[in-house]
């Protein structure tokens, strides 16, 4: 059984697809390998970069409650989570 989380995406056909998730995850880990920017930060913003994005999720993109709860769920800090979400909000 999928989960709700791998569903999010799944009648999006503009683009929004795992190969395009994967293709930020790697540009992002690149940028921040040379910028010497904190990795797991960087590489959690670009998983989640539109997971609440404004014109896919206009409902929970100003609190970002998707990427949120997820990174509850991944036991992930509450310091981390407000990093990643600072980066998440920065890029919209």
């Amino acid at each position: 059984m999928l989960r709700k989380e791998t569903k999010i995406f799944e009648n999006d056909f503009g683009g929004h697809d795992y190969y395009h998730t994967m293709r930020v995850f790697k540009m992002a880990t690149k940028i921040a390998n040379v910028e010497k920017a904190n990795l797991i930060i960087v590489q959690l913003a670009a998983l989640l970069h539109d997971v609440d994005d404004r014109k896919l999720s206009p409902n929970t993109f100003k609190q970002k409650e998707r990427a949120t709860m997820f990174l509850k769920r991944c036991k992930i800090t509450e310091k981390q989570i407000n990093a990643v979400l600072e980066l998440l909000e920065q890029g919209n």
